[in-house]
């Protein structure tokens, strides 16, 4: 129950081995109490090869630790509650935090899914409910409620086009209608291609 203890001596071991075996260790110790930026981090960085070699069913844990379900029951609950794929929840939060709840951006961006703080209370507004005073979006069960919360609405005004919900997940709505007007004529990849 000492998680974050556990963590720094899990850092300590990570940092004075390159044993391939205690590596292993260490991602099944890390993934164990939650801490799915190191595990994944050690699964993509330290076991490349040998997911090259294994392809997906030969390696397929390290594959399942370099994208792993974190923090599945609230993913679960929160996709199934606005009808957004879990799989696309992980996809955004592997981007946005690499799975780091405490994670701050220079912006302001907070937590797994990296959530602006207005955003987040402008969804409690538009929910009806009143935005709780002391919101914490460095709180996973939140975060994931909330930017889950956020991908529903954006799937919805971007008519489920992926790559648009995305785009407005990271820059903004705005921006991604304002892409839209200059060069939304373009094929999906050219129009990827042309975002600043």
């Amino acid at each position: 129950g000492l998680n974050e203890l556990a963590r720094w001596e899990l850092w300590e071991v990570e940092r004075h081995t390159r044993n391939r075996q205690y590596m292993r260790m260490l991602i099944t110790a890390y993934e164990g109490i939650g801490s799915y930026h190191r595990s994944a981090s050690i699964a993509e960085l330290g076991f490349g090869k040998d997911r090259d070699q294994g392809g997906i069913e030969g390696a397929r844990a390290l594959w399942s630790s370099m994208y792993p379900q974190a923090f599945k029951p609230q993913v679960l609950s929160m996709s199934k509650r606005f009808s957004v794929a879990p799989e696309w929840v992980w996809a955004i939060m592997r981007t946005e935090s690499v799975y780091k709840p405490d994670v701050i951006s220079p912006v302001g961006a907070r937590g797994l899914m990296q959530l602006m703080p207005l955003t987040a209370r402008n969804l409690f507004r538009i929910a009806g409910e009143a935005s709780p005073e002391d919101l914490d979006l460095l709180v996973p069960e939140t975060n994931i409620r909330l930017g889950t919360q956020y991908l529903a609405r954006l799937g919805q005004k971007f008519n489920g086009q992926l790559p648009l919900v995305a785009a407005a997940y990271n820059a903004g709505p705005h921006r991604v209608e304002g892409w839209l007007v200059n060069f939304g004529h373009l094929d999906t990849d050219e129009f990827v291609e042309h975002i600043p």
